[in-house]
């Protein structure tokens, strides 16, 4: 029991993307990285299941801090062992929690830049 409790508490509660985010969301997903948020791409330093970099990866823990005080005991000790680890190895909620957190940290649609352009496009707001 304490094994469940303790895998639970790693990965988080399911974090509720706005629902006008939703096909963006999984447009970004499935261009990226084919919807696998195991993927890695160690040629350019991307990983997880939206490619961040490592300093993205990062700068996500920071912008999702309040949502973590709202079901994590140490937000911050949580955080900080989340920028100590690939994004590739974290849960898929938690990759989803930054990547909707970093597309609205200054407001509604403001991080969309981080997957703007390629060939194959997702519109923000559609």
């Amino acid at each position: 029991m304490a094994a469940v409790a303790a895998a639970a508490l790693l990965a988080g509660p399911t974090y509720v993307v706005p629902q006008d985010q939703i096909r963006y969301v999984e447009c970004v997903a499935e261009r990226e990285s084919h919807s696998n948020p195991k993927s890695t791409n160690r040629a350019n330093g991307y990983f997880g299941m939206f490619q961040f970099n490592d300093a993205l990866t990062d700068g996500s823990t920071w912008m999702m801090l309040d949502w973590l005080k709202t079901w994590h005991p140490r937000p911050r000790e949580f955080a900080a062992r989340l920028r100590a680890t690939e994004m590739h190895k974290w849960p898929a909620n938690l990759q989803i929690a930054a990547m909707v957190e970093t597309l609205n940290h200054r407001g509604k649609w403001s991080g969309s830049k981080h997957w703007a352009g390629g060939r194959w496009t997702c519109t923000p707001g559609k």
